[in-house]
């Protein structure tokens, strides 16, 4: 893989969960959560890595992958403060899933983009309705 084509891919990976990140603190504001924008970029970054290991090492990719959905299921039960909803461990998992899908070429990477960015504008989209909504009630 030439590394301009392994660096735009890494790229898009850490882009796309800085964007899940923003779009996951802009819809829980008051949460403290452990998901940060660090960990929601590491996730997609460990899953460009998994992406990356299954075309030279399937095995070692596997088990990759299963030790970083374990931790993200470890941290939701080691959670005590209750911060870590359904929403954020969707967004985890989505995270580590479009950084391993922007390495194996199972997707287009312009496809990839517009899909993570239909699924993050797609609950502002949702609040901007119920508020006119409300709003057109009064």
């Amino acid at each position: 893989m030439e590394l301009i084509e392994f660096s735009t891919k890494f790229a898009v990976a850490f882009g796309l969960g800085i964007l899940i990140a923003v779009e996951q603190s802009i819809n829980n504001p008051n949460k403290k959560s452990a998901f940060t924008f660090q960990v929601f970029s590491l996730l997609a970054g460990l899953g460009a890595i998994a992406g990356m290991l299954t075309f030279a090492y399937p095995l070692v990719s596997m088990i990759f992958m299963a030790a970083v959905l374990l931790g993200i299921i470890g941290l939701l039960i080691s959670d005590s403060k209750d911060a870590i909803n359904g929403q954020n461990i969707f967004a985890a998992i989505f995270s580590f899933v479009v950084g391993y899908f922007s390495f194996i070429n199972l997707v287009p990477l312009p496809a990839l983009i517009g899909v993570s960015l239909a699924i993050v504008l797609q609950n502002a989209a949702v609040k901007m309705i119920n508020k006119s909504k409300t709003l057109a009630s009064k």
